[in-house]
């Protein structure tokens, strides 16, 4: 038998994709190293279609990372079954405000916030990121919030469902 060559943190600060190719022992892996982790696998087609349906499972608690997991799968199955190519990332300043994910050089930027109400508090990355980058594009939040809304100064906060639906509509990136 080999020896795995990979090592893992032994108390990751923040969650992580494993990526690999299928049947090479990564969910082994994980549930070994992280017995108490919880791990959502959204190639199952059951927990997929359920965090799909209810994008507020992803709430509550101390659950904001699962839904950037969310949103990153979202944008990452797009990129792939739409054959529409760009480059995301994250930005963030040495004092810790960040924003999620960016596409392209500013084309887009998108928080993931685990709330049912955004408030001012919740966008203060993309206000750095605007100062930082005034041509940024859209400026979106993705949240739990119940109604899609525009802020005085154009961000546009999605509630997740709205989120998946205009940009599989091909309206959220492409224009």
């Amino acid at each position: 038998m080999l020896e795995r060559q990979l090592r893992l943190p032994r108390r990751p600060g923040t969650s992580f994709f494993l990526w690999g190719p299928r049947q090479t022992g990564k969910s082994t892996l994980l549930r070994s190293s992280y017995p108490r982790a919880r791990v959502i696998d959204l190639l199952a087609a059951r927990e997929f279609v359920r965090f799909s349906r209810d994008p507020g499972l992803l709430g509550g608690g101390d659950r904001g990372v699962e839904g950037q997991n969310w949103v990153f799968h979202e944008l990452s199955a797009y990129r792939a079954y739409r054959a529409f190519a760009f480059e995301l990332s994250y930005w963030r300043l040495a004092s810790g405000i960040e924003v999620d994910f960016v596409v392209d050089d500013v084309r887009a930027a998108i928080e993931a916030k685990a709330t049912r109400s955004v408030h001012a508090d919740h966008m203060k990355g993309l206000g750095a990121l605007s100062v930082d980058h005034p041509r940024v594009g859209k400026r979106i939040v993705v949240s739990l919030d119940e109604r899609p809304r525009r802020t005085d100064d154009g961000v546009e906060i999605l509630p997740a469902t709205t989120f998946a639906e205009r940009l599989w509509a091909d309206d959220l990136l492409t224009s």
